[in-house]
């Protein structure tokens, strides 16, 4: 019996589920702000700090931020304000 080869199947790009990330990514160059609560609301994302971090740090990207007092208490904005290009 011979061994037929393995074929990888991939997947199209339509059907790849993207990331919290990803989506925040995309929030902020379309929108160039989000707040927390717009996160968890939009993303179900409860860490959004960490992503900000990481876009920061690691991506290079120029995120500033704001505090900001409503009825409802204080809540944190972040603006884009870009990224280096590619």
């Amino acid at each position: 019996m011979e061994k037929k080869p393995q074929v990888k199947k991939t997947i199209p790009a339509k059907q790849v589920k993207k990331t919290k990330m990803d989506m925040i990514k995309e929030h902020l160059i379309k929108f160039k702000t989000i707040t927390t609560w717009e996160a968890i609301k939009l993303y179900n994302e409860t860490r959004l700090a960490a992503k900000i971090c990481e876009l920061r740090n690691k991506r290079s990207w120029v995120i500033t931020d704001s505090w900001f007092e409503s009825k409802d208490g204080r809540f944190k904005k972040y603006f884009y304000r870009g990224h280096p290009k590619k």
